[in-house]
Protein backbone atom coordinates (compact mmCIF):
# COMPACT_ATOMS: atom_id res chain seq x y z
CA UNK A 1 0.00 0.00 0.00
CA UNK A 2 2.65 2.29 0.90
CA UNK A 3 4.81 1.91 -2.55
CA UNK A 4 1.49 2.80 -4.30
CA UNK A 5 0.82 5.97 -2.69
CA UNK A 6 4.67 6.97 -3.23
CA UNK A 7 4.48 6.20 -6.58
CA UNK A 8 0.79 7.80 -7.10
CA UNK A 9 2.68 11.02 -5.56
CA UNK A 10 5.56 10.48 -8.41
CA UNK A 11 3.34 10.54 -11.32
CA UNK A 12 1.36 12.82 -9.61
CA UNK A 13 3.93 15.42 -8.75
CA UNK A 14 6.35 15.35 -11.29
CA UNK A 15 9.33 14.50 -8.70
CA UNK A 16 9.37 11.40 -5.95
CA UNK A 17 9.15 11.62 -1.80
CA UNK A 18 12.57 10.23 -1.93
CA UNK A 19 13.90 13.21 -4.33
CA UNK A 20 11.67 15.70 -2.55
CA UNK A 21 13.15 15.00 1.07
CA UNK A 22 16.51 15.06 -0.66
CA UNK A 23 16.23 18.15 -1.77
CA UNK A 24 15.02 19.70 1.90
CA UNK A 25 17.95 18.11 2.67
CA UNK A 26 20.40 20.21 0.65
CA UNK A 27 18.84 23.17 1.51
CA UNK A 28 19.63 22.65 5.31
CA UNK A 29 22.84 21.72 4.47
CA UNK A 30 23.78 24.18 2.38
CA UNK A 31 21.76 27.18 2.97
CA UNK A 32 19.62 29.36 0.63
CA UNK A 33 21.23 30.53 -2.58
CA UNK A 34 21.54 34.02 -1.14
CA UNK A 35 23.49 33.16 1.64
CA UNK A 36 26.23 30.98 -0.17
CA UNK A 37 26.40 32.16 -3.75
CA UNK A 38 27.86 29.54 -6.68
CA UNK A 39 31.77 30.06 -6.54
CA UNK A 40 32.60 32.46 -9.91
CA UNK A 41 34.11 30.76 -12.81
CA UNK A 42 37.68 31.51 -13.92
CA UNK A 43 35.99 33.40 -16.96
CA UNK A 44 33.67 35.57 -14.95
CA UNK A 45 37.19 36.64 -12.46
CA UNK A 46 39.40 37.57 -15.84
CA UNK A 47 39.57 40.89 -16.42
CA UNK A 48 39.23 42.10 -19.88
CA UNK A 49 41.32 44.64 -19.73
CA UNK A 50 44.61 42.69 -19.41
CA UNK A 51 43.19 40.44 -22.38
CA UNK A 52 42.86 44.05 -24.37
CA UNK A 53 46.71 44.71 -23.52
CA UNK A 54 47.67 41.33 -24.28
CA UNK A 55 46.05 40.88 -26.95
CA UNK A 56 48.22 44.35 -28.71
CA UNK A 57 51.28 42.62 -26.43
CA UNK A 58 51.08 39.84 -24.12
CA UNK A 59 54.49 40.52 -22.58
CA UNK A 60 54.29 44.29 -21.95
CA UNK A 61 54.98 45.46 -18.36
CA UNK A 62 51.45 46.86 -18.89
CA UNK A 63 49.72 43.17 -18.80
CA UNK A 64 51.83 42.13 -15.86
CA UNK A 65 53.98 39.65 -17.73
CA UNK A 66 56.76 38.61 -15.79
CA UNK A 67 59.40 40.42 -17.10
CA UNK A 68 62.01 38.39 -15.76
CA UNK A 69 61.28 35.66 -18.30
CA UNK A 70 63.85 34.11 -19.85
CA UNK A 71 61.78 34.36 -23.12
CA UNK A 72 61.23 37.93 -23.32
CA UNK A 73 64.43 38.68 -25.49
CA UNK A 74 62.51 36.31 -28.07
CA UNK A 75 59.51 38.03 -27.78
CA UNK A 76 61.04 41.20 -28.24
CA UNK A 77 63.11 39.88 -31.24
CA UNK A 78 60.12 38.37 -32.94
CA UNK A 79 57.32 40.33 -31.65
CA UNK A 80 55.20 40.12 -34.58
CA UNK A 81 55.50 36.41 -35.01
CA UNK A 82 53.87 36.50 -31.20
CA UNK A 83 51.51 39.71 -30.95
CA UNK A 84 48.09 38.53 -31.43
CA UNK A 85 46.76 41.71 -33.09
CA UNK A 86 49.33 41.05 -36.09
CA UNK A 87 47.73 38.12 -36.90
CA UNK A 88 44.34 39.05 -36.45
CA UNK A 89 44.13 42.55 -36.82
CA UNK A 90 43.07 45.46 -34.01
CA UNK A 91 39.68 45.19 -35.53
CA UNK A 92 39.81 41.44 -35.08
CA UNK A 93 38.16 40.48 -38.63
CA UNK A 94 41.65 39.24 -39.73
CA UNK A 95 42.66 39.19 -43.48
CA UNK A 96 39.23 40.02 -44.98
CA UNK A 97 39.49 43.90 -42.59
CA UNK A 98 41.69 46.94 -41.91
CA UNK A 99 44.47 44.19 -42.89
CA UNK A 100 43.74 43.13 -46.37
CA UNK A 101 47.11 44.69 -47.12
CA UNK A 102 49.65 44.36 -44.66
CA UNK A 103 51.62 41.63 -46.45
CA UNK A 104 54.09 39.49 -44.78
CA UNK A 105 57.72 39.88 -44.74
CA UNK A 106 61.00 38.35 -43.09
CA UNK A 107 59.61 40.27 -39.98
CA UNK A 108 55.91 39.56 -39.83
CA UNK A 109 54.26 36.76 -40.58
CA UNK A 110 50.64 36.37 -42.67
CA UNK A 111 47.57 38.02 -41.17
CA UNK A 112 44.88 34.92 -40.50
CA UNK A 113 42.06 34.51 -42.52
CA UNK A 114 40.38 33.75 -39.22
CA UNK A 115 37.58 36.80 -38.13
CA UNK A 116 38.03 35.88 -34.41
CA UNK A 117 35.19 39.02 -33.39
CA UNK A 118 32.33 36.43 -34.98
CA UNK A 119 34.12 33.52 -33.82
CA UNK A 120 34.06 34.49 -30.52
CA UNK A 121 30.50 35.87 -30.34
CA UNK A 122 29.83 32.41 -31.21
CA UNK A 123 32.06 29.88 -29.54
CA UNK A 124 31.41 29.70 -25.35
CA UNK A 125 34.21 30.88 -23.14
CA UNK A 126 35.08 27.13 -22.66
CA UNK A 127 35.21 26.78 -26.51
CA UNK A 128 37.84 29.22 -26.83
CA UNK A 129 39.56 28.68 -23.79
CA UNK A 130 39.97 25.29 -25.53
CA UNK A 131 41.41 26.69 -28.86
CA UNK A 132 44.04 28.46 -27.26
CA UNK A 133 44.93 25.89 -25.21
CA UNK A 134 45.58 24.01 -28.23
CA UNK A 135 49.19 22.31 -28.71
CA UNK A 136 48.63 20.52 -31.74
CA UNK A 137 49.52 22.26 -34.99
CA UNK A 138 50.80 24.70 -32.96
CA UNK A 139 54.65 27.07 -33.20
CA UNK A 140 56.93 25.74 -30.46
CA UNK A 141 58.08 28.81 -28.61
CA UNK A 142 61.83 27.79 -29.24
CA UNK A 143 60.77 27.28 -33.33
CA UNK A 144 63.55 29.40 -34.99
CA UNK A 145 62.39 32.33 -37.27
CA UNK A 146 65.71 33.76 -38.50
CA UNK A 147 64.83 32.14 -41.77
CA UNK A 148 61.40 33.25 -41.82
CA UNK A 149 60.53 33.67 -45.86
CA UNK A 150 56.46 34.38 -46.59
CA UNK A 151 57.43 33.17 -49.84
CA UNK A 152 59.16 29.95 -49.73
CA UNK A 153 59.31 28.79 -45.65
CA UNK A 154 56.03 30.66 -43.40
CA UNK A 155 54.89 27.14 -42.90
CA UNK A 156 55.97 27.65 -39.02
CA UNK A 157 55.82 31.42 -38.74
CA UNK A 158 52.49 31.46 -39.76
CA UNK A 159 51.20 29.16 -37.11
CA UNK A 160 50.14 30.22 -33.80
CA UNK A 161 52.73 29.70 -30.93
CA UNK A 162 51.92 27.10 -28.03
CA UNK A 163 50.40 29.50 -25.72
CA UNK A 164 50.49 26.85 -23.35
CA UNK A 165 54.28 27.13 -23.21
CA UNK A 166 54.16 31.22 -22.63
CA UNK A 167 50.77 32.08 -20.66
CA UNK A 168 48.81 30.31 -17.55
CA UNK A 169 45.43 29.46 -17.33
CA UNK A 170 44.31 32.61 -15.58
CA UNK A 171 45.97 34.90 -18.39
CA UNK A 172 44.54 32.45 -21.42
CA UNK A 173 41.31 33.20 -19.46
CA UNK A 174 41.95 37.11 -19.41
CA UNK A 175 42.48 36.69 -23.39
CA UNK A 176 39.27 35.03 -23.93
CA UNK A 177 37.09 37.56 -21.58
CA UNK A 178 38.72 40.22 -24.12
CA UNK A 179 37.37 38.64 -26.99
CA UNK A 180 33.82 37.99 -25.64
CA UNK A 181 33.64 40.96 -23.81
CA UNK A 182 36.19 43.50 -24.93
CA UNK A 183 36.39 44.04 -28.50
CA UNK A 184 34.52 46.70 -30.31
CA UNK A 185 31.94 45.64 -33.92
CA UNK A 186 33.91 48.23 -35.55
CA UNK A 187 31.06 48.24 -37.87
CA UNK A 188 29.16 50.53 -35.16
CA UNK A 189 31.87 52.77 -35.30
CA UNK A 190 32.74 53.47 -38.83
CA UNK A 191 31.97 52.48 -42.28
CA UNK A 192 34.28 50.15 -44.40
CA UNK A 193 35.35 49.41 -47.90
CA UNK A 194 37.24 46.06 -48.57
CA UNK A 195 38.39 45.74 -52.40
CA UNK A 196 40.33 43.20 -53.92
CA UNK A 197 42.52 40.25 -52.15
CA UNK A 198 45.03 39.77 -49.13
CA UNK A 199 47.51 40.70 -49.32
CA UNK A 200 47.42 43.38 -52.31
CA UNK A 201 43.61 44.81 -51.37
CA UNK A 202 42.38 48.25 -49.97
CA UNK A 203 40.76 49.80 -47.37
CA UNK A 204 39.13 52.60 -47.12
CA UNK A 205 36.83 54.19 -44.04
CA UNK A 206 34.39 57.46 -44.37
CA UNK A 207 31.53 58.38 -41.92
CA UNK A 208 34.08 58.08 -38.79
CA UNK A 209 31.65 58.31 -36.12
CA UNK A 210 28.39 56.78 -37.84
CA UNK A 211 25.51 58.46 -36.10
CA UNK A 212 27.84 59.86 -32.98
CA UNK A 213 27.26 62.80 -30.80
CA UNK A 214 29.95 65.04 -31.98
CA UNK A 215 29.14 67.36 -28.70
CA UNK A 216 29.12 64.48 -26.31
CA UNK A 217 32.26 63.09 -28.27
CA UNK A 218 33.79 66.97 -27.50
CA UNK A 219 32.89 66.88 -23.78
CA UNK A 220 34.66 63.40 -23.36
CA UNK A 221 37.98 64.39 -25.36
CA UNK A 222 38.54 67.33 -23.38
CA UNK A 223 37.89 65.70 -20.37
CA UNK A 224 39.86 62.69 -21.15
CA UNK A 225 42.59 63.54 -23.73
CA UNK A 226 43.21 67.04 -23.96
CA UNK A 227 45.36 67.21 -21.08
CA UNK A 228 48.17 65.15 -23.52
CA UNK A 229 46.94 65.30 -26.82
CA UNK A 230 45.74 69.02 -26.53
CA UNK A 231 42.51 70.74 -27.41
CA UNK A 232 43.10 70.43 -31.16
CA UNK A 233 44.81 66.95 -30.78
CA UNK A 234 48.05 67.82 -31.79
CA UNK A 235 50.14 67.94 -28.83
CA UNK A 236 51.30 64.25 -29.24
CA UNK A 237 53.06 63.41 -32.51
CA UNK A 238 50.91 59.89 -33.68
CA UNK A 239 53.44 58.56 -36.72
CA UNK A 240 53.23 62.61 -38.01
CA UNK A 241 49.71 63.01 -37.67
CA UNK A 242 47.51 64.61 -34.75
CA UNK A 243 44.73 62.42 -33.06
CA UNK A 244 41.77 63.36 -35.74
CA UNK A 245 44.46 62.46 -38.91
CA UNK A 246 45.42 59.81 -37.12
CA UNK A 247 41.61 58.52 -35.96
CA UNK A 248 40.92 59.04 -39.58
CA UNK A 249 43.50 57.34 -41.41
CA UNK A 250 43.07 54.21 -38.80
CA UNK A 251 40.11 54.55 -36.98
CA UNK A 252 40.61 50.25 -37.37
CA UNK A 253 43.46 50.90 -34.56
CA UNK A 254 42.37 53.80 -32.34
CA UNK A 255 39.60 52.09 -31.16
CA UNK A 256 41.73 49.69 -29.17
CA UNK A 257 43.99 52.31 -28.60
CA UNK A 258 41.97 54.96 -26.65
CA UNK A 259 40.53 51.76 -24.78
CA UNK A 260 43.65 49.29 -23.85
CA UNK A 261 46.37 52.41 -23.98
CA UNK A 262 49.40 52.70 -25.97
CA UNK A 263 51.76 50.55 -24.38
CA UNK A 264 55.29 51.86 -23.39
CA UNK A 265 53.29 55.68 -24.09
CA UNK A 266 55.54 58.12 -22.14
CA UNK A 267 53.36 59.92 -20.43
CA UNK A 268 51.71 56.52 -19.87
CA UNK A 269 48.25 56.04 -21.68
CA UNK A 270 46.48 53.05 -19.83
CA UNK A 271 43.10 53.91 -21.48
CA UNK A 272 39.65 54.12 -20.78
CA UNK A 273 38.92 50.27 -19.98
CA UNK A 274 35.34 51.19 -19.39
CA UNK A 275 34.58 53.66 -22.46
CA UNK A 276 31.41 52.17 -24.15
CA UNK A 277 30.95 51.72 -27.62
CA UNK A 278 28.12 54.87 -27.46
CA UNK A 279 30.92 57.12 -26.01
CA UNK A 280 33.47 55.41 -28.85
CA UNK A 281 31.22 56.41 -31.06
CA UNK A 282 30.78 60.29 -29.89
CA UNK A 283 34.49 60.41 -29.63
CA UNK A 284 34.91 59.48 -33.43
CA UNK A 285 32.44 61.49 -34.73
CA UNK A 286 34.16 64.21 -32.55
CA UNK A 287 37.56 63.75 -33.75
CA UNK A 288 35.67 63.49 -37.80
CA UNK A 289 36.01 67.00 -37.59
CA UNK A 290 38.97 68.33 -39.56
CA UNK A 291 38.74 71.91 -38.65
CA UNK A 292 38.55 71.31 -35.05
CA UNK A 293 40.99 67.84 -34.82
CA UNK A 294 43.33 69.29 -38.20
CA UNK A 295 45.52 66.17 -39.64
CA UNK A 296 48.78 67.53 -38.91
CA UNK A 297 50.12 70.36 -37.17
CA UNK A 298 49.54 73.75 -39.26
CA UNK A 299 52.78 75.44 -39.67
CA UNK A 300 52.91 78.92 -40.70
CA UNK A 301 54.79 79.25 -43.90
CA UNK A 302 57.02 81.98 -43.16
CA UNK A 303 58.52 81.63 -39.33
CA UNK A 304 59.01 85.16 -37.78
CA UNK A 305 61.44 84.68 -34.69
CA UNK A 306 59.45 86.76 -33.00
CA UNK A 307 56.15 86.09 -33.77
CA UNK A 308 56.18 81.91 -33.71
CA UNK A 309 59.38 81.02 -31.70
CA UNK A 310 60.17 83.13 -28.92
CA UNK A 311 56.73 82.50 -27.52
CA UNK A 312 57.40 79.12 -27.37
CA UNK A 313 59.50 79.75 -24.59
CA UNK A 314 58.27 82.17 -22.51
CA UNK A 315 54.79 81.21 -22.65
CA UNK A 316 53.64 79.94 -19.58
CA UNK A 317 57.50 79.31 -18.41
CA UNK A 318 57.59 76.85 -20.23
CA UNK A 319 61.55 77.28 -21.05
CA UNK A 320 62.20 80.69 -19.35
CA UNK A 321 61.58 78.88 -15.74
CA UNK A 322 64.76 76.77 -16.11
CA UNK A 323 66.33 79.16 -18.13
CA UNK A 324 66.37 82.72 -17.05
CA UNK A 325 69.04 85.25 -17.45
CA UNK A 326 70.97 84.32 -14.83
CA UNK A 327 72.11 81.35 -16.49
CA UNK A 328 73.83 80.54 -19.47
CA UNK A 329 71.23 79.82 -21.73
CA UNK A 330 69.01 82.77 -21.53
CA UNK A 331 65.31 82.04 -23.21
CA UNK A 332 63.54 85.23 -21.61
CA UNK A 333 61.26 87.80 -24.12
CA UNK A 334 63.76 89.93 -25.96
CA UNK A 335 67.23 88.02 -25.11
CA UNK A 336 66.17 84.67 -26.35
CA UNK A 337 67.69 84.99 -30.25
CA UNK A 338 71.00 86.41 -29.28
CA UNK A 339 71.36 83.49 -26.20
CA UNK A 340 71.18 80.96 -29.17
CA UNK A 341 72.43 82.41 -31.77
CA UNK A 342 75.55 80.64 -31.78
CA UNK A 343 76.65 77.22 -33.86
CA UNK A 344 75.82 74.84 -30.23
CA UNK A 345 72.78 75.57 -30.35
CA UNK A 346 71.79 76.41 -34.21
CA UNK A 347 73.47 73.87 -37.10
CA UNK A 348 72.33 75.85 -40.46
CA UNK A 349 73.77 72.82 -42.29
CA UNK A 350 71.31 70.11 -40.68
CA UNK A 351 68.74 71.76 -39.45
CA UNK A 352 67.49 68.79 -38.01
CA UNK A 353 70.44 68.18 -35.76
CA UNK A 354 70.04 71.90 -34.20
CA UNK A 355 70.11 71.46 -30.20
CA UNK A 356 67.38 73.95 -29.88
CA UNK A 357 65.15 71.35 -31.81
CA UNK A 358 66.26 68.35 -30.47
CA UNK A 359 66.98 68.91 -26.33
CA UNK A 360 63.68 69.63 -25.43
CA UNK A 361 61.96 66.01 -26.65
CA UNK A 362 62.32 62.74 -25.06
CA UNK A 363 63.30 62.94 -21.54
CA UNK A 364 64.24 66.54 -20.99
CA UNK A 365 61.77 68.13 -18.29
CA UNK A 366 60.09 70.26 -20.71
CA UNK A 367 58.99 69.20 -24.09
CA UNK A 368 57.85 70.62 -27.57
CA UNK A 369 54.71 69.88 -29.01
CA UNK A 370 54.79 68.41 -32.19
CA UNK A 371 53.83 71.93 -33.72
CA UNK A 372 56.58 73.68 -31.27
CA UNK A 373 58.91 71.25 -32.84
CA UNK A 374 57.70 71.62 -36.62
CA UNK A 375 58.05 75.36 -36.19
CA UNK A 376 61.47 75.52 -34.66
CA UNK A 377 62.35 73.52 -37.27
CA UNK A 378 61.01 74.97 -39.71
CA UNK A 379 62.46 78.64 -38.73
CA UNK A 380 65.95 77.17 -38.90
CA UNK A 381 65.70 75.90 -42.24
CA UNK A 382 64.77 79.06 -43.29
CA UNK A 383 67.79 80.70 -41.58
CA UNK A 384 67.50 81.29 -38.27
CA UNK A 385 66.64 84.58 -38.86
CA UNK A 386 66.24 87.74 -36.09
CA UNK A 387 62.66 88.31 -38.13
Amino acid sequence: MRSKIISTMKYSTGMSVLSLGFLVYLALVTGCSHDNPLPETAYEKAPSDKGGIMYDKFWANESGFDQADPNLATFNDKANFFRCKQCHAWDGLGNAGSYINRAPSTTRPNVSSLNIYEMAKQKSPQELFDALKKTTGRRDIKTNLSTYDPATNNTEGDKMPDLTQILTDKQIWSLVKFMKEGMFDVSQLYDAQYQGAYPTGTATYSNIGLNGDAAMGNIYFNDNCAACHGTDGLDLDLSGLGVGGFIRSKPNELQHKTKYGQLGSSPAMVGEFDITLDEMRNLYKALSDETSYPDKPLIPTNVSFAIHVEPIFYTDNKCTACHPPTLGLDLTQGNAYNSINDTKYINLAAPASSLIYTKPQGSHPKTFTSLEAATILRWIEQGALDN
